[in-house]
């Protein structure tokens, strides 16, 4: 439930030139850590903006600085470069166009007037990176360089972004890409329009930590998204150090410790293990990534990314499994060329502990532990869970279960027991059968000769 709609009329006004008009707000659309957005009702409004209003406690004292510097810096053009083929002209940014006040006569902003995003067409970079579109290469690096002349476009008008959430970026079906939230964007030497501190970013620079966003941080986040598109949404910096259960991503790029670059220390996500990391990627994108992750070299700037992408979107072909690649590199899809890892670089050592009796129900998620024999074949002390076995090729094949029989076990009734495993009395028992079949053959030998 909108809590706006529970404390306010319907109606909003809008400030032009000191006159003041009304807009009624129509459906709930969208809220956020601080706001709600609305349609607009009206002939001409509806398509083209909407109405974010601030919880009271969240309100930006910056709307009119916010609005004044996106009018004088011309922001809005951006828009009108936004354009494709099927579906005509979009805003690649949610730009300011008017502040916002709940009455005719009130002092104090409620809001702001912006250009409409399509909440239709345009999903959340997060709900992108979760659907099978992360695995389209033509669409993922569009993507990427529609995001990196965005942030081309900012950083040139001196705009610094801090606030790259997943919600705050949207990706369409083809992979255009517009930005929310640039009331919560700063500008360089400005002493209004600051980055908000009231953000949820995806990523953050290691120096931003405990700093302010620059537009140096733009840099660093923007290559990690750019890489995180190019691989298939996997990040960058996932995995867990080893010895350790758990860790952020973040936590990894506080320490600089990225799967790609030194993958033995770290347990791989389950999508990372098979994927031929920055084999591919074409040269000068790996080289640019390493760029943007050394503390001692300049990371590379938007309009770098943008020349990059341009160019390697070019050089995307199709491979002969049925996926995408840029030329030269390794695909993705079909693994060609690429050796996985050995399970020792995998999965941590503590995996590979026999659990006591009393945890044998709880196995680690990371594991998949399968009974080598059937559980009926054995006794009940002697069952052994077995970790997964190293093959000729490096990879790891887990053992099978019973209720997917190899052709060979499914000739078999049950595993051949040792002497060491069966009880004594089955051994005295199978000594005196055979004797007790000497003593006959011998009785019957007797009886056939004195016949």
């Amino acid at each position: 439930m909108s809590h706006w709609r529970s404390a306010h009329d319907p109606e909003v006004y809008w400030e032009r030139r000191g006159d003041r008009h009304a807009l009624r707000l129509g459906e709930f659309i969208d809220e956020g850590n601080s706001a709600e957005v609305f349609e607009v009702l009206g002939e001409g409004w509806s398509s083209l903006v909407v109405a974010k209003l601030y919880l009271p406690e969240k309100m930006p004292g910056n709307l009119a600085a916010i609005v004044e510097e996106a009018t004088a810096r011309r922001i809005g053009r951006l828009g009108a470069r936004g354009s494709d083929d099927d579906a005509g002209a979009y805003s690649p940014l949610a730009t300011p166009k008017a502040v916002l006040y709940p009455s005719a006569d009130a002092d104090k902003p409620c809001g702001l007037l912006l250009a409409r995003v399509d909440p239709q067409r345009f999903v959340s970079f997060d709900k992108f990176l979760h659907s099978p579109l992360k695995n389209d290469l033509s669409v993922a690096c569009l993507a990427a360089e529609c995001l990196a002349e965005i942030v081309a476009w900012l950083h040139g008008h001196d705009y610094i972004v801090g606030d790259f959430s997943g919600t705050n970026i949207r990706v369409d079906s083809s992979g255009r890409v517009c930005l929310l939230d640039l009331d919560s964007f700063g500008i360089v030497g400005h002493p209004e329009v600051v980055p908000s501190g009231d953000t949820s970013r995806h990523y953050l620079a290691p120096e931003t930590v405990t700093g302010e966003p620059t537009q140096d941080s733009d840099r660093f986040v923007l290559s990690m998204l750019v890489i995180q598109l190019l691989l298939q949404g996997i990040p960058p910096f996932a995995g867990v150090p080893r010895g350790r259960r758990e860790a952020s991503v973040q936590d990894n790029i506080n320490h600089r410790r990225s799967w790609l670059l030194d993958p033995k220390d770290l347990i791989l996500p389950l999508r990372a293990r098979d994927h031929p990391g920055l084999a591919a990627l074409p040269e000068l994108t790996d080289l640019l990534f390493r760029r943007a992750v050394d503390k001692a070299a300049p990371r590379p700037t938007a309009d770098e990314w943008v020349r990059e992408l341009r160019r390697i979107r070019a050089t995307v072909e199709p491979c002969e499994c049925g996926g995408l690649r840029f030329a030269g590199a390794v695909c993705p899809s079909c693994k060609a060329g690429h050796v996985a890892p050995a399970p020792e670089e995998l999965l941590s050592k503590w995996v590979y502990h026999v659990p006591p009796e009393s945890d044998r129900h709880a196995e680690p998620e990371e594991a998949t532990f399968r009974f080598a024999v059937p559980p009926a074949a054995v006794d009940e002390p002697e069952r052994q869970v077995r970790g997964p076995a190293k093959t000729g090729t490096g990879r790891s094949t887990p053992t099978r279960s019973m209720s997917t029989p190899t052709r060979a076990a499914s000739t078999r009734s049950r595993p051949e027991h040792t002497a060491s495993t069966v009880p004594a009395w089955r051994r005295l028992v199978s000594i005196g059968a055979i004797v007790a079949a000497i003593i006959a053959l011998i009785v019957w030998l007797v009886v056939w000769v004195a016949h």
